[in-house]
């Protein structure tokens, strides 16, 4: 049973703020308002995979840099983001995706998208993204890509 948690801002609180539950297996979820991101991390091989569940937003999407950043300082040339779970993406998720890819193309580093939902495809479409990101139907396909 999942449990809807809210928080409020303080004055001056920034969403950075917010808190974020660790779990024993190294997932942790970003809570806000009611939504939550859930980020899994796993690697197959050199192949660093991402999982987001939940509402890739403005709430979310500096918890979702930070993990995303923190592989690439440890040197991850390969990223793949499995947005299967993703029911949401806002202008600031699709910001972190831009902005990761930026930061991988500078290193000779590559970042390829998984099983996005047909609301997040959308969005995707319209925002032109399907054109600078390569985006694959399955989880499979997207491994097997590199």
């Amino acid at each position: 049973m999942k449990r809807k948690i809210s928080f409020c801002l303080r004055r001056n609180q920034s969403l950075s703020e917010l808190p974020v539950a660790y779990t024993h297996d190294n997932n942790y979820r970003v809570y806000a308002g009611g939504n939550y991101m859930q980020i899994t991390q796993k690697q197959e091989g050199e192949i660093y995979v991402f999982s987001l569940n939940g509402h890739f937003d403005a709430r979310s999407a500096g918890e979702v840099e930070n993990k995303l950043n923190s592989a690439i300082s440890q040197k991850a040339q390969k990223l793949l983001i499995d947005l299967s779970g993703a029911e949401y993406i806002s202008s600031a998720g699709l910001r972190v995706l831009l902005a990761i890819a930026k930061k991988l193309k500078e290193k000779d580093g590559q970042i390829k998208l998984c099983c996005l939902q047909p609301y997040v495809k959308e969005v995707f479409d319209v925002a032109g993204f399907t054109q600078i990101f390569k985006i694959y139907n399955t989880y499979q396909q997207g491994i097997n890509s590199f």
